[in-house]
C-alpha cells in the first residue's frame, strides 16, 4: 500500500512485513522508531544523514573527505584554505543559498551571519577540491552502484553550483575502491539506499562532498528499481530491524510504502 506522509498511523503498518519510506519528518521518524520492522531507508539513517553527524562519522573512519569543520556559533568559523564551501548541516539543502561557495574569511563570515538569520545553527565548511565531480547512486549489498558527470553534456543542475568544478576531463581511477567506499559509508550511516557527490582529482584521488538518502535515480531507474526491491526483499527475509524484532512467519509478503505524495 502506498500512504501520504500526512496520513500514516500505526494502523497502518499493523499488517506490513516492512516499511519502504521516503519520509523524514519527525513524526515520521518518531513512528517508525516505533515500530519493530525492517525499514528501508532506517531513521538511524536519516538521522546519521546530517552533515554534521555525517562528517565525524567520516573523519572517524578514515572514509576519503576534503578537510571539512563543523560550525556551530558566531565566533566558531575555522579559518579554512580558499576557495572552499559553507552548507547547511542540519538538513539537505533547501534552497541554492543553503550552500555556498566562498572565496575568502569576509564572505565566510558574511555568509554564516545569513544563515543565522535564517535560524540555521549549524553549519560545516569544506575545502574546495578542484577536479571532477562525479554524481552516484547505490543500493547497499545489491551489486548496483552507477555514477556519471553531471557537467558532461549539459546535464541537469539543481542549484548551478557546479559550475565551479568547470568541464569535466574524465580522470582515471579506481572505480573498484570508489564502490567499496561508498558502500562502507552506506554501512556505517545505516542507509541502504544512497547517493551522493564526490571529487576525482588529476591523479585519481576522490573524496566524498556529500552523502545523502533516497537521490532521484532518474539517470538509472529500472535498475536502481529492482535492486531496491531486491534490497527490500533482503531485508524482510532476514529479519532487519534496530529492535532486532522476531518477525511472525507469513506467506504474503506486505510492504508499507511511505513517501510525499504528488
Amino acid at each position: 500500500m502506498l500512504v501520504g506522509e500526512e496520513d500514516f498511523t500505526t494502523s497502518v503498518t499493523r499488517k506490513a512485513d516492512a516499511v519502504f519510506s521516503m519520509a523524514r519528518s519527525r513524526e515520521a521518524l518518531a513512528l517508525f522508531e516505533s515500530l519493530s520492522l525492517p525499514i528501508i531507508n532506517p531513521p538511524v539513517g536519516l538521522r546519521n544523514a546530517r552533515r554534521s553527524v555525517l562528517t565525524d562519522s567520516f573523519a572517524k573512519y578514515a572514509v576519503p573527505m576534503p578537510p571539512t569543520w563543523t560550525v556551530q556559533g558566531a565566533d566558531d568559523l575555522p579559518e579554512p584554505t580558499f576557495p572552499c564551501w559553507l552548507k547547511r548541516a542540519d538538513a539537505c539543502a533547501q534552497s541554492a543559498d543553503d550552500v555556498c561557495y566562498v572565496e575568502n574569511q569576509a564572505q565566510l563570515r558574511r555568509e554564516w551571519a545569513k544563515f543565522q538569520k535564517k535560524g540555521i545553527k549549524e553549519a560545516i565548511v569544506c575545502k574546495h577540491v578542484a577536479g571532477d565531480l562525479l554524481k552516484f547512486y547505490g543500493v547497499e549489498g545489491s551489486g548496483f552502484f552507477y555514477f556519471y558527470y553531471p557537467t558532461a553534456d549539459g546535464g541537469f543542475s539543481k542549484f548551478g553550483l557546479e559550475r565551479h568544478n568547470g568541464k569535466a576531463h574524465k580522470y582515471a581511477f579506481d572505480t573498484a575502491r570508489l564502490t567499496a567506499e561508498a558502500e562502507r559509508a552506506s554501512r556505517l550511516l545505516h542507509l541502504p539506499v544512497y547517493g551522493g557527490d564526490c571529487i576525482v582529482e588529476p591523479d585519481g584521488s576522490f573524496y566524498f562532498i556529500d552523502f545523502n538518502d533516497w537521490p532521484s535515480f532518474s539517470c538509472c531507474r529500472e535498475a536502481a528499481s529492482a535492486a531496491i526491491a531486491a534490497r527490500v526483499l533482503r531485508a524482510i527475509e532476514h529479519n532487519e530491524s534496530f529492535r532486532n524484532y522476531e518477525q511472525q512467519p507469513g506467506s504474503d509478503i506486505q510492504v508499507a510504502g511511505y513517501g510525499r505524495m504528488a
